[in-house]
């Protein structure tokens, strides 16, 4: 593919030289600058030694295009001007393009370090918790769905679907008796489980690209109503990763198996326990992208 590319290059250098006989100053001034577009293509496929071939080629064909036509002063000066402009333009182009994939590499090496880490985390909290053995990931999957449905795009869908996956972490530092027991939590109890948002929170932001995400994780226990936890913040105050997450966690938790319930709830009345508190727990607009959803796919409930 290279060798195509510079027969190509060269193809096109010698239909200029041919074109470009008996020529007069202003047509030799708009050639010299149509020798740059080989010099450009070359410069934005190969490295800085590869690149350097075409400037070369095009300078000693410029050369001996004025020594065998026109022998003219204007014209040498022209390409005495050009030359080095030829260099210049291949060997910056060349080198901006290396750094931006040596940068596009080192930013996807990066992501790939930050996902291993999400899924080592997750799996030592499901190591510890049997009953979030799949939580985070229905969680996440739910979330993304209405990340979708409410239009939400670029970094921001990202924050919000990564906090998602990781929003309870923080409950790798809840004691297991507590995170098992089968029946109703003392308040002390309880009080320890309210702390995993502020938990996992303090985890994630130690990494500073992940500022965001922690923000999320910290609030997604918030209620609209002002009546949550940690911080008792309400409404629009709440961040919208946040509320988002209290729907599609509220959601999975009703209609999955818990060591504090008997049976889960069918959608039907876990549909009818969003719409009831829509306003109160959950944030409207969020409830109505998730029933949508649920509408959009075909589920009776």
């Amino acid at each position: 593919m290279d060798g195509l590319i510079f027969m190509f290059l060269i193809l096109l250098i010698v239909l200029i030289f041919y074109t470009s006989r008996n020529i007069n100053t202003i047509y030799f001034y708009a050639y010299t600058r149509l020798l740059y577009i080989p010099v450009i293509i070359s410069a934005l496929k190969f490295d800085i030694k590869k690149s350097l071939i075409i400037p070369t080629i095009v300078s000693v064909g410029e050369f001996l295009e004025i020594y065998l036509t026109e022998k003219s002063y204007i014209f040498l000066v022209t390409f005495i001007i050009s030359v080095p402009i030829y260099y210049f333009v291949s060997v910056s182009i060349s080198y901006f393009r290396m750094q931006a994939e040596r940068l596009k590499k080192m930013m996807e090496e990066m992501q790939e370090n930050l996902r291993d880490m999400e899924n080592a985390m997750i799996s030592a909290l499901e190591a510890k918790d049997v009953y979030t053995q799949g939580h985070s990931q229905r969680v996440c999957k739910l979330v993304t769905q209405i990340v979708l449905k409410m239009g939400i795009q670029g970094k921001e869908a990202e924050e919000i679907i990564t906090a998602a996956r990781l929003h309870d972490i923080g409950k790798i530092g809840i004691r297991e008796e507590i995170l098992e027991k089968p029946g109703k939590l003392s308040y002390q109890e309880f009080a320890e489980i309210m702390d995993h948002p502020v938990m996992g929170y303090e985890i994630v932001k130690k990494l500073k690209v992940m500022e965001n995400v922690a923000k999320i994780i910290r609030h997604h226990h918030e209620r609209y109503d002002g009546k949550g936890y940690p911080d008792g913040l309400k409404g629009e105050d709440i961040p919208l990763g946040s509320r988002i997450i209290a729907v599609a966690d509220a959601f999975d938790a009703m209609t999955s198996k818990r060591p504090y319930r008997e049976s889960p709830l069918t959608i039907a009345e876990a549909v009818a326990e969003l719409r009831k508190n829509a306003g109160v727990q959950f944030d409207p607009k969020v409830v109505e992208a998730f029933i949508s959803i649920i509408e959009d796919l075909g589920i009776d409930y």
